[in-house]
């Protein structure tokens, strides 16, 4: 409990004398740091002269009251809902241990190709994954990346979980950072004949593999190879298959987007 210096005060011809007297408002805001520090509230108590000083005022003294009463109970309630989380929360840090380490100390880049980008934790995210969902993580550096992200046994929760080929990574200025290809100027548009299809890493595959696919713009294809292999990086000699009827367009927000079969009118 936190004590205030007991306060000297008189009266003198009729009127209160406010020397070294705490006045309402000064025992307020001592009131709202101690409620923050989470000690009890100061009462302010008062005697004899200092009484009568202190009742020439009910209506500061009033709404002094009414304000500490609704900043506890803010407190208590911000504090309440502070431990609530939804059973399956879109967000990966709901299922968070306490890190040993950042999820930015596995970033570090040295070349294009090196950079994965992926949800931290132990459990991945309902449904699909966004860009504030992942991090960029060096390919070299993904199992103890796991292993610092996830250090317990986690319950995740049952839901279905998507993939997203969009979600890249990519090696700037010496740390992986995170990039939504739907978003980014590699995707940029102005009509449909900017766009092409492309699986997202960096050696295509010879089978269809229709959930891997991305839609660039042709003009950057060949500097989107740049960024997601590594330098002199080979591929299998094989041809490129993609799924029959899949095309790319591009879309009203300027972007270039996959089209499946079922979606193309």
């Amino acid at each position: 409990m936190v004590q205030t210096r007991a306060p000297s005060s008189s009266r003198a011809g009729g009127r209160c004398r406010r020397s070294g007297f705490r006045w309402p408002s000064r025992v307020a805001a001592q009131n709202v740091r101690a409620a923050l520090a989470g000690r009890r509230r100061i009462v302010a108590r008062r005697s004899g002269s200092r009484r009568a000083c202190h009742d020439r005022h009910p209506l500061i003294a009033a709404v002094t009251s009414t304000l500490l009463r609704a900043i506890a109970a803010t407190c208590f309630v911000g504090l309440a809902l502070a431990g609530v989380a939804p059973a399956c929360d879109a967000s990966p840090e709901a299922h968070w241990p306490e890190l040993d380490a950042s999820p930015a100390d596995y970033a570090a880049c040295a070349m294009p190709g090196e950079c994965l980008a992926l949800v931290p934790g132990c459990c991945s995210i309902c449904g699909t994954p966004k860009l504030a969902d992942v991090v960029g993580v060096n390919a070299d550096q993904v199992d103890a990346f796991r292993a610092a992200t996830c250090t317990r046994d986690a319950s995740c929760p049952e839901c279905p979980e998507t993939a997203d080929p969009n979600l890249v990574a990519f090696c700037e200025s010496d740390r992986c950072a995170p990039r939504d290809l739907r978003l980014d100027p590699m995707s940029a548009c102005v009509r449909d004949e900017d766009c092409t299809l492309r699986y997202a890493d960096c050696c295509e595959p010879c089978t269809e593999q229709p959930a891997s696919l991305v839609a660039l713009a042709k003009l950057y294809t060949a500097l989107y190879a740049d960024e997601v292999c590594r330098p002199k990086q080979s591929c299998p000699a094989c041809a490129v298959a993609y799924p029959p009827g899949w095309s790319s367009t591009c879309g009203g927000d300027g972007h270039c987007h996959v089209v499946s079969p079922a979606s193309d009118p």
